[in-house]
C-alpha cells in the first residue's frame, strides 16, 4: 500500500479498506495509532489520561498514535477497554460487503507488535457489522499472556490445538483445556492464559460487541 493512500487514510480518520494492507505492518500501525488518537479526542482525554486509563506509559502511547509503535495484544486490549470500544474497532476497518463473507486463512487484520514476544494475533471478523469479533491467537512458552485480559463484554476461546491453562476471575479458578474445548467468559471477567508443553496453542477467541443504544 502506497504511503499516498495512507496519509488519505488518515486524513480521512478510519476509512481504510484496500486490500492487502495485512500485508504492510508500518501502514497497519499507522492507521492504528490515527484510530487511537481519533477516538481519544473524540473523548476529550489527554494523552495522560488514556495512558493511565490503559496502563501504558505516555511515551510509549505517543509511539503509538504516531504510528511508530505497533500494540501488543494485551495493550490492544486495554487500549480498546479504556476508549469504550473493541479491539477491532481500533483496527483498519475491512471492507463492508453484503450477505456473507468469506475470509480466508491469508486474509485478516494482523496484530504485528513491536514486542517480539508478543503473540500472535490475526483479526477475522473485525467490520463492525457483525455483534462480534472473531481473532485467532497463537501462544507459547515465549508468547504467553502473563498478564490479565479484562472483558467488558462477554467473550468465549476454542482451542484448536495446543493445551492452555486459563485463569478467570471472579472467582478465582483456573481451567485447562484442550484440543476441541471452548470456554466462555461472562461480562467483566479477567482472565489469563499460559501455553503447556513445547508446541504453540492455537485458539479463537470471540468478543461480543457493545449493544448499540
Amino acid at each position: 500500500m502506497h504511503d499516498t493512500h495512507v496519509s488519505q487514510a488518515l486524513s480521512s480518520g478510519d476509512a481504510v479498506q484496500e486490500v492487502g494492507m495485512e500485508d504492510d505492518p508500518a501502514a497497519v500501525a499507522r492507521v492504528v495509532g490515527a484510530r487511537i488518537r481519533t477516538r481519544r479526542t473524540e473523548r476529550g482525554m489527554r494523552l495522560k489520561d488514556l495512558a493511565e486509563a490503559a496502563g501504558l506509559k505516555q511515551p510509549f502511547l505517543s509511539q503509538l498514535e504516531r504510528g511508530l509503535a505497533s500494540p501488543s495484544m494485551h495493550s490492544l486490549y486495554r487500549l480498546a477497554r479504556a476508549l469504550d470500544v473493541t479491539p477491532g474497532d481500533l483496527m483498519p476497518p475491512a471492507e463492508s460487503v453484503p450477505g456473507a463473507r468469506v475470509v480466508r486463512a491469508s486474509e485478516g487484520r494482523r496484530v504485528e507488535s513491536t514486542d517480539s514476544t508478543a503473540a500472535f494475533v490475526r483479526l477475522i471478523v473485525s467490520d463492525g457489522q457483525h455483534p462480534f469479533e472473531l481473532s485467532e491467537i497463537e501462544v507459547d512458552e515465549s508468547r504467553n499472556n502473563h498478564e490479565w485480559f479484562e472483558n467488558p463484554n462477554a467473550a468465549a476461546t476454542y482451542v484448536i490445538e495446543g493445551r492452555l491453562d486459563v485463569e478467570v476471575e471472579p472467582p478465582y479458578q483456573t481451567y485447562t483445556l484442550g484440543a476441541g474445548d471452548s470456554i466462555f467468559y461472562p461480562q467483566n471477567a479477567r482472565s489469563r492464559w499460559t501455553a503447556l508443553g513445547q508446541k504453540p496453542t492455537r485458539l479463537l477467541h470471540v468478543v461480543a460487541r457493545p449493544r448499540q443504544v
